[in-house]
């Protein structure tokens, strides 16, 4: 009898739980107005290449760094996935501001719908699932974005829901299910790819040496898709690998590994509030814990190894600072909790990490409603009338925005198509790149001009 009350009363606990966390979500969606618009710097890019390829039909993307794009297709540094995935509904109910939202809001609720109706257990266990999924600060933080990482947290639920269920029937249908969901997350960022390291240490067609075809397959898949579908941009793996080129390996090596000592101190040392700190700790918790399981689980055995796999990667080839380590382990974070509460050998202790989860959702909430008002009202000035005819008027153009008018003009009204129905593509120096010759540059000499520019603008 005791402990069918504990039961019950732990039941209140995750209701009351669930219930307060869903009440938080529709708060938060009623804050957003009809000002609601892009504001974090790489916002613009999904937002404009997406409502280009939704008004051009083209993958050549309007906003890049260098005006160039990707090697193929010519997509910006985020590749050709999120245009397809917001420009193609675009295409049937016409380009709306808020359609990115509200894309990522649908298909991470895909995501739990298939995770709720593949679980098998007691509905208790998906209870205390989705206190995990949707009590994170990340979910919650990016659910009010135009970033597309409610998609990649969607895609740690599926990947979870496809190895559970191959581990459940070891058949090959679903091995290949698991395989193609890897190759289509993969497509979305590279770094999924390596996700293939996973299928190293579960039971599968392949054994012996012929396991290394994963380990081959996913660096390659990694650095192609990379290389040719993403437009290039300096980072740690560019820089070293420039380096050894040129012949100077050492000096290559040395540099990596400086990268390596700086993202270990900012991930020791850096921090952006309370939240951030608890989620990072989390996380290193939750995966020393998942190592004690690591041999009796196959499931949670495949989530370390993949999370041990991404975690090396950003420590050593990326940065490991702001929210970009959080984006990119969030993910297979959700993926080792969800498999642990699967395997209910965790539940006492994942209550302690519960409390720390929701601790730092409730930190981030205040974070969260400044940002939905900065997206209500940005702080920056409407594209002029004048400037916007002069953009319509031109033709083939390729246009230089300036850094200081990075800053203050509202890049996501800027027209990407020409009135003869031609893209207008724009050059956004983010990064100390070479660039293309621009036709023409947005200057400021008291008002807002698109020069030509082989004139001189009075």
């Amino acid at each position: 009898m005791e402990k069918t009350n504990g039961a019950k009363v732990l039941g209140w606990i995750v209701a009351t739980n669930l219930v307060v966390i869903v009440g938080i979500y529709i708060y938060c969606f009623l804050l957003a107005d009809r000002g609601f618009s892009p504001y974090y710097g790489d916002e613009f890019f999904y937002f404009q290449n997406s409502k280009s390829f939704a008004e051009n039909s083209s993958l050549n993307a309007s906003f890049t760094y260098t005006g160039a794009g990707a090697k193929l297709l010519g997509a910006d540094a985020h590749g050709p996935a999120y245009p397809l995935l917001y420009g193609l509904p675009a295409k049937l109910v016409g380009w709306h501001r808020p359609i990115i939202p509200l894309i990522n809001g649908l298909v991470f609720s895909l995501a739990i719908l298939v995770m709720f109706l593949s679980e098998k257990k007691a509905k208790s266990t998906v209870n205390l699932q989705l206190i995990f999924v949707l009590g994170s600060p990340v979910t919650l933080f990016y659910s009010f974005t135009f970033m597309p990482e409610l998609i990649h947290l969607a895609g740690g639920i599926l990947l979870y829901t496809c190895t559970k269920k191959y581990l459940d029937t070891l058949s090959k249908p679903d091995y290949l299910l698991l395989l193609t969901s890897i190759l289509i997350l993969g497509f979305l960022r590279s770094t999924w790819f390596l996700a293939m390291f996973g299928m190293l240490v579960i039971p599968g067609p392949l054994n012996g040496y012929l396991k290394l075809l994963f380990v081959v397959s996913a660096i390659l898949l990694a650095f192609f898709h990379q290389h040719f579908l993403h437009e290039q941009v300096s980072n740690a793996f560019s820089e070293a690998l420039r380096l050894a080129k040129d012949g100077a390996a050492g000096t290559a090596m040395e540099h990596l590994f400086f990268n390596l000592k700086r993202n270990v101190y900012f991930s020791l040392y850096y921090s952006e509030g309370w939240y951030y700190s608890i989620q990072k700790a989390l996380f290193a918790i939750l995966l020393l814990f998942a190592l004690s399981y690591f041999r009796s689980s196959p499931l949670v055995r495949y989530g370390v190894t993949v999370s041990v796999v991404l975690l090396g990667f950003n420590l050593i080839l990326y940065k490991n600072y702001g929210w970009v380590e959080l984006r990119i382990l969030t993910p297979m974070a959700l993926f080792l909790m969800l498999s642990m509460l699967h395997e209910e050998k965790f539940r006492k202790f994942s209550y302690g990490l519960a409390f720390l989860n929701i601790l730092a959702f409730i930190l981030i909430f205040p974070v969260v409603k400044t940002h939905i008002r900065l997206r209500n009202q940005p702080n920056v000035a409407s594209v002029p009338v004048d400037l916007r005819q002069e953009l319509l008027k031109t033709n083939a153009a390729l246009v230089y925005i300036d850094h200081e008018t990075l800053d203050k003009l509202a890049l996501y009204e800027l027209p990407v198509q020409n009135e003869k129905g031609k893209s207008i593509r724009y050059i956004l120096p983010y990064y100390e790149l070479n660039i293309e010759s621009p036709s023409h540059r947005l200057i400021s000499p008291g008002q807002l001009r698109a020069c030509p520019s082989n004139i001189l603008c009075q």
